[in-house]
């Protein structure tokens, strides 16, 4: 035996709990590794049944167990699948917690689909828009009888300021701003009538 086996054996005779196989990996009895890892005995035996790689009875490859826990908790590697099987799992409950609630919502009328707001919305503001485009000829017609000769130049005068009104409010995305004078048509003076 020459002198390096004799060290490795005088070693592994005074260190119980280390043996170094033929190949240079060294294993740890079951209670070093708990003494390492900074765990409990019962925690290598879970840690056992959930996957770490084990030598023989009692002794473990304290670089593969390394390996093993620091891709278990997302080190060395990254998760491991089942942590990306439970990170998955999780997001998925919850998109479907967050889909039944807003179902109950909904039955219980307290969130409306939007599409059938913008239905809703769409009726509102085009009846809105014919009303307001029907005040010109509604002014025009009670102002007839006492001016007829003004009356045809106040109905265009005010339709201009609704349609200018309305086409800011739509360029504008809903938001009012300063009204606008509506451009002028070339229009004289209505003629009198002799």
């Amino acid at each position: 035996m020459n002198r390096k086996e004799q060290n490795e054996t005088d070693f592994q005779s005074k260190c119980k709990w280390i043996q170094v196989t033929e190949d240079g990996r060294l294993l740890l009895s079951t209670s070093r590794v708990a003494v390492i890892m900074g765990v409990s005995l019962k925690t290598i035996g879970d840690w056992e049944t959930r996957g770490c790689p084990k030598e023989k009875r009692g002794w473990y490859d304290i670089q593969k167990v390394i390996a093993w826990r620091g891709r278990a908790i997302g080190v060395q590697g990254g998760p491991t699948a089942m942590a990306d099987k439970m990170e998955a799992d999780t997001r998925l409950k919850v998109a479907r917690a967050a889909m039944a609630e807003q179902e109950l919502k909904v039955k219980n009328g307290e969130l409306i689909s939007a599409k059938v707001v913008e239905e809703g919305l769409a009726e509102i503001f085009s009846n809105l828009k014919a009303s307001m485009i029907g005040i010109a000829d509604h002014v025009m017609t009670e102002i007839y009888s006492q001016y007829p000769d003004l009356a045809p130049q106040v109905r265009r005068l005010i339709d201009g300021y609704i349609r200018a009104a309305l086409k800011d409010v739509a360029d504008n995305k809903g938001k009012l701003t300063e009204p606008k004078r509506p451009a002028k048509r070339a229009v004289g003076r209505p003629k009198k009538r002799r």
